[in-house]
């Protein structure tokens, strides 16, 4: 018998990465677009989060 893998309970073997760093995504009040695209942020679900 052999042990149970990611693949047979169809987990995502891909796994989000991990930043160790701060990102600004805001300042002043605006949104920093550049920074939002790098950190693949979606922009509705930043804005919906804000609200």
């Amino acid at each position: 018998m052999q042990p149970v893998t990611k693949s047979d309970l169809n987990f995502a073997t891909q796994t989000p990465p991990v930043y160790s760093i701060l990102t600004e995504v805001i300042s002043t009040g605006k949104i920093l677009l550049e920074n939002r695209a790098k950190l693949n942020l979606d922009f509705y679900l930043l804005q919906e989060q804000l609200e």
